[in-house]
């Protein structure tokens, strides 16, 4: 067992590149499948049982011709300009439910296709670990992945049962112990915190566990009940199981504390790394950062306009076949655009979610902010301190 250490760390969010992240580009890369759906999900994805036509041989050839479209779309709007895309993030859905040479194809193509070259790209995959083997790791290792973020979500049966995780903890131990020893040295867990019935205890030994197997990167999440969900309907049944605000917060502040120990700080509202193991491509959405997205219901930003793909299977089929066409929505909007520029900074709320936080451009600033500890003003910019996050809402709705 590894022993907890508290580590001073200086400010590692002055040291992100931001003018590279408003210049270059990132791809978000759907995948709407799951072995099962868990009660809490709102995300676009399909369990065992799917729309017909759609299953994952069919949305596979679909999502390689869009990936080669737009591929070649980009790369010919950005031809000369210097921009090039430096982060890709292939998620779901469950995206390692797919076979290992379909993980393979998959990233081989969207390295291929989109205009990478010219400096390091950040590659993320998610996974489920009971998705994970050693042939998948190996395939898209090769294939260029090189970070992995991994939804464990918790080390104690009862609360993955009660999810609707289709993995248990003893199974699960392996899987971690290969990725730790594994070809992809960058790599993610995620933890679920204000679930009914969880105790600190019962969250922070979940914490150590994982911490076990020496991730560079925690994403630890509220778990908030979404409209439409099975969680949401068990809510509104038992509404006095449900955790208070005071609780969870008190429970996130817990967790904060031990991954601060192992030199991990908080970066993000739901985020954690040991400088230089930041998601940069997250901080893109944040931050403010042009993004193609590829695949079921992904959205795109150019500029300032957001293009979404169609949520059904046949008329995305139909759409891919308008890239690069006056049709086509993605080149609507880029034609607006000077291909040349960088993108503009995101929304006040979205920046205000992550440490580096928000340029200032001539708004005030609550003093209160600052004088209890929550935010601080340097070189220009409203930084948000970590206790400063839980209210990252409040502020923008503030300098409105």
């Amino acid at each position: 067992m590894r022993v907890a250490r508290f580590v001073r760390i200086r400010r590692p969010w002055r040291n992100w590149d931001i003018t590279a992240l408003r210049r270059n580009l990132g791809v978000y890369v759907h995948i709407p499948f799951c072995p099962a759906i868990c009660t809490y999900c709102d995300f676009l994805k399909f369990g065992p049982k799917r729309p017909r036509g759609l299953d994952e041989a069919s949305y596979e050839s679909s999502l390689l011709r869009e990936i080669e479209a737009r591929g070649a779309w980009l790369t010919a709007r950005l031809a000369g300009t210097g921009r090039r895309v430096d982060s890709i993030f292939i998620g779901g859905g469950t995206p390692t439910m797919l076979p290992a040479a379909d993980l393979a194809r998959i990233a081989s193509e969207l390295m291929s296709s989109f205009p990478t070259a010219g400096g390091p790209v950040e590659f993320s995959c998610e996974a489920n670990p009971d998705t994970l083997d050693q042939e998948k790791l190996a395939a898209m290792h090769e294939s260029g992945v090189n970070r992995l973020s991994i939804g464990i979500q918790s080390s104690n049966d009862r609360l993955l049962k009660f999810m609707g995780r289709t993995h248990r903890w003893a199974e699960t131990v392996p899987v971690l112990e290969m990725v730790a020893d594994g070809p992809i040295r960058n790599y993610s867990f995620d933890l679920i915190y204000g679930l009914p019935n969880q105790s600190v205890g019962t969250l922070l030994e979940s914490g150590r566990r994982l911490l076990e197997f020496r991730p560079p990167h925690f994403s630890a999440y509220w778990l908030v009940p979404e409209p439409h969900t099975a969680y949401t309907r068990w809510a509104m049944r038992y509404p006095q199981q449900i955790p208070s605000d005071r609780d969870v917060l008190y429970q996130q502040h817990a967790v904060e504390c031990l991954l601060r120990g192992y030199g991990h700080y908080r970066y993000e509202v739901n985020n954690y790394a040991m400088p230089g193991h930041e998601s940069m491509h997250n901080i893109r959405y944040w931050q403010g950062g042009d993004y193609i997205g590829l695949g079921l219901g992904s959205a795109s930003r150019l500029g300032t306009a957001v293009v979404s793909n169609p949520k059904s299977h046949i008329v995305w089929n139909t759409a891919i076949e308008s890239i690069g066409s006056a049709d086509d929505p993605l080149g609507q909007a880029m034609a607006e655009l000077d291909p040349k520029a960088s993108a503009p900074p995101a929304d006040s709320f979205l920046q205000l979610r992550n440490r580096l936080g928000h340029e200032l451009s001539g708004q005030s600033v609550n003093p209160r902010w600052i004088t209890g500890g929550l935010m601080e003003i340097h070189a220009g910019r409203l930084e948000i301190r970590s206790k400063g996050l839980n209210l990252s809402e409040q502020y923008s709705l503030e300098m409105e």
